[in-house]
């Protein structure tokens, strides 16, 4: 006996695929063959019951989703990319991870206006014509943001910048893969922010260097600071003010170099050094947390280096990272993932996390 086919509405299936950014031929097999799914989706054929399941899972959708009538009008918001090379879509596990990460945004900020949470005065707070050294003084000094000397290692500085922001709302989701742990790769986002004057988001990749994580959380910090949402693909790269997206880049990267690297002391650090410039640019990596490439761009803005300096020195250690990056990648896919739950708390945040503790104790 045959299995018994689903009537469903052919758009509904279609859109939820499209909205997961997943062309026919990327579903398994093992789900569906290309050409039934085509068929579905054209109307002229039916899911089983069993291939509904196994695609509602594939696109993270719920079966009553699948079987509505119609195309919900509510759904995840885009968010738009701050690229350098004009790309304008994500792909499958970006967009899924957006979509869970607004799901929870929408419940917490529902939840802490139940609680009589009141809207962060510091989304929005800045302008992009404003000084920008005026700009990273204002959320050092409202976030009660650590100073590197502090901390004698970056995983510890790392470890309490993020206290420090979720303790002022802000929630943090350090992660390198989806709900469904599905890779983002740092080619898609380094790292994103969702503003929201009750209930902000900031995403970090965690397939990065500690250095580099610590200058993508700046930055995405700097982006609430201007009500900016964005994903940054290259959170340090400046780029020609071409256009919108440009000018915020550019004014993000800056706030974050003279967050984490004060101009008066980064000067005062570069000029009692002395030996080659790669060795200047290491020593100062060291002692500000941040990778020797911020270093390197810091060093061109301030007329320290020459562009010729800057475009070699840049060149070699993008390079050099990459290696470092793809060796560290090969090394964790050869080891276990870790601890379960220390990687969920890292993924959800330890802020979502007790809001939704707190909810359920509350009931």
């Amino acid at each position: 006996m045959a299995p018994k086919k689903i009537i469903i509405n052919p758009e509904v299936l279609k859109w939820a695929r499209e909205s997961a950014h997943l062309d026919i031929d990327e579903i398994p097999k093992s789900i569906i063959s290309p050409e039934i799914l085509s068929s579905i989706e054209k109307g002229v054929n039916y899911p089983t019951f069993t291939q509904l399941q196994r695609l509602a899972k594939k696109y993270e959708r719920s079966l009553g989703v699948l079987m509505g009538d119609k195309i919900p009008e509510l759904d995840y918001q885009k968010i738009p990319f701050f690229r350098k090379e004009n790309q304008t879509d994500y792909d499958s596990s970006l967009a899924l991870f957006i979509r869970d990460i607004q799901d929870k945004q929408d419940w917490a900020k529902n939840y802490l206006l139940s609680e009589g949470n009141a809207e962060l005065d510091f989304i929005g707070s800045v302008s992009i014509t404003e000084n920008v050294d005026g700009v990273a003084n204002k959320i050092k000094e409202r976030l009660d943001l650590p100073h590197f000397r502090s901390f004698s290692n970056r995983h510890d500085y790392l470890k309490n910048l993020k206290v420090e922001l979720e303790e002022h709302g802000i929630f943090i989701s350090i992660t390198g893969s989806n709900q469904s742990n599905k890779r983002i790769s740092l080619e898609q986002a380094q790292g994103l922010a969702i503003s929201d004057p009750i209930a902000p988001f900031v995403f970090v990749n965690t397939k990065n260097t500690t250095n580099a994580k610590i200058f993508t959380l700046i930055h995405e910090i700097a982006h609430l600071f201007l009500d900016e949402s964005g994903i940054s693909e290259d959170a340090l790269r400046f780029r020609k003010t071409e256009c919108k997206e440009d000018e915020i880049e550019n004014f993000c990267n800056n706030v974050a170099g003279e967050v984490l690297m004060p101009k008066k002391e980064f000067l005062e650090e570069f000029t009692r050094r002395d030996g080659s410039l790669e060795k200047i640019i290491t020593d100062l990596s060291n002692v500000f947390f941040v990778s020797e490439l911020a270093i390197c761009v810091k060093l061109w803005r301030l007329n320290l280096v020459t562009f010729d300096e800057y475009r070699f020195h840049y060149a070699s250690i993008e390079k050099k990272i990459k290696d470092y990056l793809l060796a560290k990648e090969k090394e964790q896919k050869e080891r276990s993932g870790g601890s379960y739950y220390n990687n969920l708390r890292s993924k959800n945040g330890v802020l979502f996390s007790y809001l939704a503790y707190s909810a359920y104790k509350s009931g």
